[in-house]
């Protein structure tokens, strides 16, 4: 790609998209942007290697101190006063606060990570105009900041061009990251900006920017395609830090709204939605895809090109991996104990589910359209031998030819369950096949037979530690409205409450809230649905 002397962003920015600082919006199509190349807006900058970037926005000011590593790598600067104070905590009483040497910590760890550990290119130094050759790193209040006041978490900005040719350019930057990351703060809206707070937001934070330096610096500095610049930093993130867990927020707005995200998307907030990938590209090859694709994104490779490129390098190819995701993104939630991908899979959402229905004999069909590389999650109940089976799949549009296209690429795929048929892929537990056709696609297919009636769980129930009973049903399939009430030993009743039935492991429950005036007793939980009563006894403690 060529760039045009007049058309260069200036900066990847990090903001904040949540709720309260606990949720995406859910109502949101896309993720607001986090890290863009575009939120500082467009500006004019020289194509003369060594030569300042002609831009509006100069260098932090009343920052009056800064602390810097032995080596000279990294420079932080702060203050303990105004609106951009840091947290004065100084627990090894060195006379530094704490936050300013976390920040210069993370970003040396970080540092040896990408570029020790993933083989990355070690970040260029800038030309000394933070006052010295060390990459500059500014603690300030970003909590308002962005065009619409909506939160940062933190900004790379492009400083002076070191090379260019027709299809890569490269920069120096440097760094602006929040100065606290405080529970407390709010945007201009009056909501809290971020999902993740103090220390842990600040090193994930660090990971992630650093990752936009190596990515400017020693690689080449896109304006197309952006997605997988991001995708890049947030995995950055995953890599580094696992433990914090600012990156699953996003993946969280992904299983929500699956039809949302397609990773063919190229903008730049869907890397934040599609970061966890990185783990997805690093089960067959360790970190050489990741780094493999920036190396040829260096040679002027666009970055889905170079992506799909770097796979093939070393096997499998990109569609293989991705098709290997669809199993990822069904393990989360209740089945995710094992997940061979995302840490904690157990505490992400399960994937929103466009089809939950019914299948009767002799066949259920759907005719799902989905664009490329969009995931869609498609469930049935079949009939069984003895108790009803629950079928699960997920099918993605394999058109890697699409990626990039101005045009609406979608595809409409025909998806048969048959039962006893000879045709399609038999499904585990069930005398059912499940058959999909149309354009290139790839499928992941999960039989679950259902469990007939069994004991209410968790039991015994104990009042403000379990939240949920779970009431397995001998009739009803999911979805299915049932009616419950519970009882005292004496048959008094103490409620009623009419749920959906659900599919919980292998058990068809109806699920309700454990009430916070239960005492230490046993009960009775009567379940209603579809002509049938089922009767439970809840011990509770």
């Amino acid at each position: 790609m060529r760039f045009r002397q007049a058309l260069l962003p200036l900066s990847f920015v990090c903001l904040a998209v949540l709720t309260g600082g606990v949720g995406l919006h859910a109502s949101d199509n896309n993720l607001p942007t986090r890290c863009g190349f575009y939120e500082a807006a467009v500006q004019r900058m020289s194509t003369q290697p060594g030569q300042p970037a002609a831009i509006l926005t100069e260098r932090p000011t009343g920052l009056d101190e800064f602390l810097e590593d032995p080596n000279g790598i990294f420079r932080i600067h702060f203050t303990r006063n105004g609106p951009n104070a840091v947290p004065v905590a100084d627990t090894n009483a060195n006379g530094v606060p704490d936050y300013a040497e976390i920040a210069l910590e993370s970003m040396l760890f970080a540092l040896n990570v990408q570029v020790n550990d993933v083989g990355l290119r070690p970040p260029p130094p800038d030309d000394g105009a933070g006052g010295s050759k060390a990459i500059d790193v500014y603690l300030l209040d970003l909590s308002r900041a962005g065009s619409t006041g909506s939160g940062i978490y933190g900004i790379t900005r492009t400083d002076k061009l070191l090379s260019s040719t027709a299809t890569t350019s490269r920069y120096t930057c440097f760094m602006e990251v929040d100065n606290d990351f405080a529970a407390t703060d709010r945007n201009r809206q009056g909501i809290a900006p971020f999902a993740t707070f103090g220390t842990d937001a600040l090193r994930a934070t660090c990971a992630h920017e650093l990752s936009h330096v190596i990515q400017i610096g020693s690689y080449s500095f896109g304006v197309e395609q952006t997605m997988i610049y991001e995708m890049s930093a947030t995995w950055m993130e995953l890599r580094c830090y696992p433990a914090i867990r600012d990156w699953a927020v996003y993946l969280n707005a992904l299983l929500l709204r699956p039809d949302g995200f397609p990773f063919s998307r190229t903008t730049s907030s869907n890397g934040y939605a599609w970061g966890w990938f990185g783990n997805v590209l690093a089960l067959d090859g360790g970190d050489v895809p990741m780094r493999r694709t920036w190396e040829r994104i260096a040679n002027g490779e666009k970055p889905y090109a170079a992506l799909f490129a770097a796979c093939t390098d070393v096997g499998p190819s990109f569609t293989e991996r991705f098709c290997r995701a669809l199993g990822v993104l069904y393990r989360t939630g209740q089945r995710g104990v094992v997940n061979e991908a995302l840490p904690d899979a157990h505490l992400l959402r399960e994937i929103t589910l466009r089809i939950d229905d019914v299948a009767q004999p002799p066949s259920a069909l759907a005719a799902p359209s989905l664009q490329p590389f969009e995931v869609a999650a498609l469930r049935w109940t079949v009939p069984g031998q003895s108790t009803p089976s629950v079928v699960s799949l997920l099918l993605t549009n394999t058109n890697l030819a699409a990626i990039g296209s101005p045009h609406d690429e979608s595809a409409v795929f025909s998806v048969r369950l048959a039962e006893r048929s000879q045709q399609g892929m038999p499904i585990t537990g069930t005398t059912w096949s499940v058959d999909v056709t149309g354009p290139s696609h790839c499928t992941f297919v999960d039989g679950i037979a259902t469990r007939s009636t069994g004991a209410p769980f968790p039991m015994p129930v104990k009042v403000g530690v379990h939240q949920t009973l779970y009431l397995p049903t001998d009739g009803g399939s999911i979805g299915e409205e049932a009616t419950v009430r519970l009882y005292n030993a004496s048959m008094a009743l103490l409620s009623v409450s009419v749920v959906p039935l659900r599919l919980q492991g292998s058990a068809i429950v109806a699920a309700i809230d454990v009430p916070a005036t239960l005492r230490p007793a046993v009960y009775i939980a009567v379940v209603d649905v579809a002509g049938t009563t089922t009767r439970h006894k809840v011990a509770v403690e």
